[in-house]
């Protein structure tokens, strides 16, 4: 009797095994999925901390030139923000970005309304090899 229930026990705990290890395959690509996805959000500025329009789009695109870029950044390297040239009386600005291998120029248009930063458009108008 006591080996029957022994049996028993072993068979249940081999489903329970079996069931936790079909849930972890099936989850486990999920949250491999969602854990960079955070990573290519808009992260938005505080508005208020800013003196004037430049600033914020300057700290704007710094947060976020990874994410608008349709250009990766390649081996390792991180995009830095060398130059802006703001249009006047436009919400528009020239973007020259770079990684240690290529230097880009794009073409951001924006809006800001209340509270934060509106991407319109964002497009690659020139890249430059090192």
């Amino acid at each position: 009797m006591q080996l029957q229930a022994d049996l028993k026990t072993n068979k249940i705990l081999s489903y329970l095994l079996a069931l936790t290890l079909v849930f972890m395959a099936a989850i486990l690509p999920v949250l491999i999925w969602l854990e960079p996805y955070e990573e290519y959000q808009i992260k938005q500025v505080d508005l208020t901390e800013f003196h004037n329009k430049r600033e914020i789009i300057h700290e704007f695109l710094k947060k976020n030139i990874k994410v608008l870029s349709p250009k990766k950044e390649e081996l390792g390297s991180k995009f830095t923000i060398s130059q802006l040239d703001f249009f006047l009386h436009e919400d528009k600005v020239f973007v020259t970005y770079e990684d240690r291998l290529r230097s880009y120029k794009a073409l951001f248009i924006y809006d800001i309304n209340a509270t934060e930063v509106v991407v319109v458009d964002f497009r690659i108008v020139e890249q430059f090899e090192f």
